[in-house]
């Protein structure tokens, strides 16, 4: 166990790892964000953006794809802040920003 968090150990970073493959989670947000980037899709930008506010991490998501996946997400956040529509409420733009801050921090913060 290398720190606190649920992926800081050999055995929980091999399990994200097979549970990534077996599932296909991060082919699948790259392809949705990727194919949605600057359409009128804002619920499911942010809905793709935050499976990697929660699992876009070293040890959890696979490695390769984790800077490029990181910023397709901080762009799909920008983007959903940016439709009215959607932000209706200070409440979910308060929530969208704080999903785009923790994705800055960690793509600003990740030694590559």
């Amino acid at each position: 166990m290398w720190g606190d968090q649920p992926w800081d150990n050999d055995p929980a970073a091999d399990w994200y790892g097979t549970m990534m493959k077996k599932t296909g989670l991060a082919a699948h947000v790259r392809k949705t964000l990727s194919e949605e980037l600057h359409k009128d899709s804002a619920d499911v930008l942010r809905a793709a953006a935050f499976c990697l506010v929660q699992f876009g991490r070293i040890y959890v998501w696979p490695t390769e794809e984790l800077k490029d996946d990181l910023k397709l997400g901080i762009a799909a956040l920008k983007q959903v802040l940016e439709d009215d529509e959607y932000c209706h409420s200070i409440e979910i733009t308060i929530d969208v920003r704080e999903e785009l801050a923790q994705l800055e921090e960690r793509l600003n913060t990740y030694i590559w």
